[in-house]
């Protein structure tokens, strides 16, 4: 008796954590309106088109001289395990993963541990590298498969998307539990310290990560396919069901971070000369502190920058090459960059009452952004560069190429936190800048932007020197148009105060 009373009792309070779940997307998804709509619509009708086109390009993999077929070769089944490391990767940056409630919200509107790991699971494609990373494995595995397979092939790989990025989740959550367990940071280092090293002795060794040959080969017998989808379903809910575990233990813990941010005292530093360069120099190393001292902004820019980095040892093509800063610049611009005044808080109305002007408050804000940006995607921009033997010509394209995007991602930046700016706080591992509906739409947008300027820059390696100096003029010209038109802005009174209300509301 006992027990049946106890498994009704869990059975029950797993549907009240299903139930809580469901209620915060739905509140969510209302919130959302027309915006959601077009979003869904836009990044279905992209999926789409790269699942059909790509498998009527000639040849393709089926028809290849000598019977060869591109699923045998080296980068199809990386890019298919690469996959699991983004997403755990962005699970472990952000202590878990992103949170369904912000924690304001969360007191007055309560929900278990449960139904928060399931919302941080549904979120998880809230990532503009897990965006570009699905489209580019469902392009490149539709064009191996060839026409007559399209359907089983885009199946087959939305399937082991489900199934991978559950498993990057699990993975996330079970870091953050050893993060905040007895082992602390430390031996959360060790570990993924320790899968790294047995990652890279299985490469040396030349295992392969995934048999991405024979799930494509599969799709030959339909037996075999819905073999592949069954095992495929019955992964995802098992990894679903082991992630809760660490998850819960992970949420009834605090956070060591976040902790150490409120308990640590630091000592002021000496107040610059009354000039205007030191004022200058004062707001930048306000403005760094506030960047760099945000758990999730340090932890996402870390793990942006060392992924690259990564992947040095494959053969990476020059038009994977150029987007490299576009993306990794992307994903960092989503950490903070969109709704930049947040990093403020209701310390806004305060610096709003200093004797500074807005123009010396905008040009130091964005160049710690712009900073942010460049540390983050030169370091595996620059090793990827080395790796590959890249000429003088391409580095001088890919020189180019990671001020364009930097010039864009900025203005991005400057034209959105004006906009559309959100009282958020960025003190949690898990936050975002903004609602995870907005943060869908910044995602499409910016990795739709990338890819187009990358595939453009890519090309003009073999340009003439005039055409590439005038495409690189142009859109440079662009973007600061954009950003010195978003200065204008922010220099009006009414434009400031509405920024500062809803941001410190």
């Amino acid at each position: 008796m006992p027990i049946a009373a106890s498994s009704t009792e869990f059975l029950t309070s797993l549907r009240e954590e299903f139930a809580d779940a469901r209620t915060v997307l739905a509140f969510r998804r209302a919130w959302g309106g027309r915006r959601l709509r077009w979003v869904g619509w836009s990044l279905a009708l992209v999926t789409v088109l790269l699942a059909l086109l790509p498998a009527y390009v000639d040849p393709p993999a089926a028809h290849l001289p000598g019977g060869g077929t591109r699923i045998d070769g080296a980068v199809l089944p990386w890019l298919w395990f690469s996959l699991v490391l983004v997403t755990a990767g962005g699970a472990i940056g952000s202590g878990g993963g992103r949170a369904l409630l912000p924690k304001e919200q969360a007191v007055a509107f309560p929900i278990g541990p449960v139904a928060d790991y399931l919302g941080s699971v549904l979120l998880a494609p809230l990532n503009v590298a897990w965006l570009v990373q699905v489209w580019l494995l469902l392009a490149l595995t539709t064009h191996t498969a060839g026409p007559g397979r399209i359907v089983p092939a885009s199946l087959l790989v939305l399937g082991w998307v489900l199934c991978a990025t559950v498993l990057g989740q699990a993975c996330g959550w079970l870091a953050e539990w050893i993060r905040r367990g007895p082992a602390g940071p430390l031996g959360q280092r060790l570990v993924i310290a320790g899968v790294a090293l047995l990652g890279a002795l299985a490469v040396a060794a030349g295992a392969r990560p995934l048999g991405a040959a024979a799930l494509i080969e599969s799709t030959r017998s339909g037996a075999a396919w819905l073999a592949g989808l069954a095992v495929l379903a019955l992964l995802t809910v098992a990894f679903l069901v082991a992630g809760a575990f660490p998850a819960v233990r992970a949420l009834a813990l605090p956070s060591r971070d976040e902790a150490r941010l409120q308990a640590v005292d630091r000592a002021p530093r000496p107040t610059p000369e009354p000039t205007s360069v030191g004022i200058h120099r004062m707001l930048v190393r306000v403005d760094r502190a506030s960047v760099w001292r945000t758990v999730a902004v340090r932890r996402g820019a870390v793990l942006l920058a060392v992924l690259p980095v990564a992947g040095a040892w494959a053969e990476v093509s020059w038009t994977v090459l150029v987007m490299v800063p576009g993306l990794v610049g992307a994903g960092a611009l989503l950490l903070f960059g969109v709704n930049a005044w947040s990093l403020d808080g209701r310390g806004l109305l305060w610096r709003e009452s200093l004797p500074v002007a807005p123009a010396a408050v905008f040009d130091a804000r964005f160049r710690v952004v712009a900073e942010v940006l460049l540390a983050v995607s030169l370091p595996g921009t620059v090793v990827l560069a080395i790796s590959t033997g890249t000429g003088v010509r391409e580095l001088v394209v890919l020189a180019a190429a990671c001020l364009v995007f930097t010039a864009q991602l900025l203005s991005a930046a400057a034209r959105w936190s004006l906009r559309h700016p959100y009282p958020v706080d960025l003190s949690s591992a898990r936050a975002t800048p903004a609602p995870p509906i907005v943060m869908v739409g910044h995602a499409a947008r910016l990795s739709l932007t990338v890819s187009c300027t990358g595939l453009v820059l890519s090309v003009l390696v073999a340009a003439p020197d005039w055409l590439v100096g005038f495409v690189v003029v142009l859109l440079l010209t662009l973007s600061m148009g954009r950003i010195r038109r978003a200065r204008r802005r922010w220099s009006d009174p009414v434009v400031r105060a509405r920024v500062a209300g809803r941001t410190a509301s």
